[in-house]
């Protein structure tokens, strides 16, 4: 009569021991598809079912065509199990589904539904968060920011508060909100260098009227990402807001700086060209020629 729980608890041992990879999840497919077969009147057939649809879920979020499988799964589950234990979970990957597939009005609609119906689920964290990237989705910056703050107050874990505050301030800075958005990557950045993080804050401050923070900024990404795939693009940037400040000489400088580091770069002409201007405008007419003698 233990012979289905034994099953169960191997097939679960495989699953904690393995990586959550599309490869994993085809042989979580299979193993459960057997377990349905040996065991077709098992009290664990909720597990099975659920974990059956959270499988093609995983598959579905890099291959869309098992999208509709995976959430014809989790519907399964819910008219077969409704007084389940893992009720809260079918629910879940139901809503997670509906926005796999770009149905974000009949996803927010289950999810919201969630909140309801499992007011303790453990779940409540992640429900808040896909809220928050279904609404930023619809470019509701504002609704998708309450979302993610509602989750702020009470993180479950360090991931994903990290991840909702990423997403906070990105609706911020969606929203025009720049001083929001430049508390919540200062926030961020307290825990170490982020790319991401650095990039929308010295955007935040550009568009918030503080130039020289912006700077700065900049110049901490190139220090702390020099091999970073747009660090000639994020480069240039810098050189052209010490120009827009009159800071000629460090713009001169940056853009030239530019130039020696990424000299394969599309912008390393224009930045020559930008050093040779200003230092024209300077009557620095000697440096001025040989920048313009260095544009190919």
């Amino acid at each position: 009569p233990l012979a289905d729980d034994a099953a169960v608890a191997l097939i679960e041992m495989r699953m904690s021991e393995a990586n959550a990879d599309t490869a994993h999840a085809r042989g979580i497919l299979v193993d459960y598809a057997s377990f349905q077969k040996q065991y077709p009147h098992s009290d664990r057939l909720d597990l099975a079912v659920l974990r059956t649809a959270d499988a093609h879920r995983t598959i579905a979020a890099v291959d869309t065509g098992y999208v509709r499988t995976a959430e014809s799964g989790y519907r399964e589950f819910i008219r077969r199990f409704p007084d389940s234990a893992l009720a809260d979970r079918a629910a879940f990957g139901l809503g997670a589904c509906q926005a796999l597939a770009g149905d974000y009005v009949a996803s927010e609609e289950t999810l919201r539904s969630f909140l309801f119906d499992f007011p303790g689920s453990s779940l409540i964290d992640d429900v808040r968060f896909e809220l928050g990237r279904i609404l930023m989705a619809r470019e509701y910056y504002r609704s998708a920011a309450e979302e993610f703050s509602e989750l702020l107050a009470a993180p479950s874990s360090l991931r994903l508060e990290r991840t909702a505050r990423a997403r906070l301030a990105e609706c911020y800075f969606r929203a025009g909100d720049f001083s929001r958005a430049i508390d919540e990557d200062i926030v961020l950045l307290r825990r170490g260098p982020d790319g991401p993080a650095l990039r929308r804050l010295a955007r935040a401050y550009q568009g918030n009227g503080r130039p020289d923070f912006a700077v700065d900024v900049y110049a901490s990404f190139l220090q702390y990402f020099p091999d970073a795939a747009d660090a000639d693009s994020i480069a240039y940037s810098r050189a052209d807001l010490l120009s827009h400040m009159k800071r000629t000489a460090e713009a001169v400088s940056a853009f030239q700086g530019l130039a020696q580091r990424f000299p394969d770069s599309a912008l390393a002409p224009d930045a020559e060209a930008r050093a040779a201007d200003l230092l024209f405008d300077r009557s620095d007419f000697g440096r001025a020629l040989a920048g313009y003698r260095r544009i190919p």
